[in-house]
């Protein structure tokens, strides 16, 4: 997309990625990790913005650790009771740059 942007009318300085509720993790895992740039010889300066939409899966373990019972209950159905799974939430995929 960088490389073709001013093709369909765009500007490379204007690049914005943005998830909704599973797209989320998507823009979080690209947007802060430079490794998924690099192989493009590009890096994260590319990137004007991150938008996260519909973020309740952003960090699953607080959701589970720190909401009312019944939300609680809601993600671990889902994500289970092994503390180690939560961690696949798109917050622990942040890297500092």
């Amino acid at each position: 997309m960088y490389n073709h942007i001013y093709e369909h009318g765009g500007n490379p300085n204007q690049i914005s990625l943005m998830g909704h509720s599973a797209g989320v993790g998507i823009v979080t895992t690209i947007g802060n990790n430079q490794t998924f740039l690099q192989e493009h010889n590009l890096n994260l300066s590319v990137l004007k913005h991150n938008i996260y939409l519909d973020t309740e899966s952003y960090d699953i373990r607080n959701q589970i650790e720190n909401e009312i019972k019944i939300q609680s209950m809601l993600y671990m159905n889902v994500f289970g009771i092994n503390p180690s799974v939560w961690d696949a939430s798109p917050k622990s995929r942040l890297i500092s740059v």
